[in-house]
C-alpha cells in the first residue's frame, strides 16, 4: 500500500521504520485515526474539533509518537510525523486536492450551491409570503 489521500478511503500514511512497516489512517469523515504497526493497530482516537492532534504508542522499550496538522483547509491537506524515541522516522503531506484546477473546482462549486440556497430562499419567501 502506497500513502494516498481520497475523500471516499481517507488519509494513509505509510512508513518504514527499519523491517517494521507504520501505517496512519485518517477518516474525512467521522475524524476517526489510527495506527498499524506491522497490520496490527497499536493507537486509535478520533479528533473533529483541532488543527493538530497525536496518537502515542510503545513497541518494546521504543516510545513511538504519531502528529498531524492541518496544514490547508482548502486543499483538505494533512501534514503527518511519526516519531520513534523524540526522532522523527517519517515526515509526509497528503491533500484531497493537490493541485489548483482541482481546488478551484470544489469552491465554485460550494459557491454555486450557496448561490442556488440563496435564490431558492428568496424565491420561497416571496411565493409563501
Amino acid at each position: 500500500m502506497q500513502s494516498s489521500a481520497t475523500f471516499a478511503n481517507g488519509y494513509w500514511f505509510i512508513c518504514e521504520d527499519g523491517p517494521h512497516q507504520i501505517a496512519v489512517f485518517s477518516s474525512a469523515w467521522s475524524g476517526k485515526q489510527k495506527v498499524y504497526f506491522d497490520d496490527t493497530i497499536v493507537a486509535e482516537g478520533r479528533n473533529l474539533t483541532s488543527f493538530n492532534s497525536k496518537l502515542m504508542f510503545d513497541i518494546g522499550d521504543d516510545h513511538y509518537e504519531v502528529r498531524y496538522l492541518l496544514t490547508s483547509v482548502l486543499k483538505a491537506e494533512i501534514e503527518c510525523w511519526v516519531f520513534k524515541n523524540e526522532q522523527v522516522v517519517a515526515r509526509s503531506s497528503q491533500a484531497f486536492y493537490g493541485n489548483k484546477s482541482k481546488m478551484h473546482q470544489v469552491m465554485v462549486g460550494f459557491f454555486a450551491t450557496g448561490a442556488l440556497i440563496g435564490v431558492l430562499m428568496v424565491v420561497g419567501k416571496l411565493f409563501f409570503a
